[in-house]
């Protein structure tokens, strides 16, 4: 994200959704992917996940299309 008001979501590279809600995150130590946690209750997704990354910074948008 650009800033902590600045984030969009991207789908086959091109950018399908933005927020502008400010955010700060506290206490972050892990990090799951395809299981949603809330309200108590644990979510898993019902599929495959293929090719998941994680970057230490922002991409900018022609480098997602790139990856895309």
């Amino acid at each position: 994200s650009e800033s902590a008001t600045s984030r969009t979501c991207y789908a086959n590279g091109v950018a399908s959704a933005t927020d502008t809600t400010s955010v700060v995150p506290s206490g972050l130590n892990n990090i799951s992917i395809g299981r949603l946690e809330a309200l108590g209750g644990v979510d898993h997704a019902d599929g495959a996940i293929a090719e998941c990354s994680l970057w230490n910074v922002a991409l900018t948008a022609g480098e997602i299309m790139a990856l895309a």
